[in-house]
């Protein structure tokens, strides 16, 4: 393990504002994509089913933001632990949300092998 490991950066606030939007913006995009490649391939648009009511717009970002902030915290941590690359393993997160939101079965973890 690195002398500074990405946890410690996570909890004691060492990234900066920057790098922590620019990351949570990239795993954003990733998820996306993966959403977007599972409706081509069961050629269905994405629904917008489940919102019963109107939603207050910022305070939905702001919990967007939480949530992603700490996945990819929680990415960082674990791809370094187990020594693995940071993006095959957002890959597989992001598969598993996408497959679990649409109804689907999960890619195979084999075929990230070559992401």
């Amino acid at each position: 393990m690195s002398a500074n490991p990405a946890w410690k950066k996570c909890v004691s606030g060492t990234k900066t504002e920057e790098d922590k939007d620019r990351s949570v913006y990239k795993h954003a995009e990733i998820i996306e994509k993966i959403v977007q490649l599972k409706h081509e391939k069961q050629g269905s648009p994405p629904s917008n089913s489940g919102a019963g009511g109107e939603v207050d717009q910022l305070c939905l970002m702001q919990a967007f933001h939480g949530v992603i902030l700490s996945l990819a915290c929680d990415i960082s941590v674990f791809s370094e632990h187990y020594d693995v690359p940071e993006d095959v393993l957002m890959a597989i997160v992001a598969d598993w949300l996408v497959s679990k939101h649409m109804g689907v079965e999960m890619l195979p973890i084999e075929s990230f092998g070559s992401y």
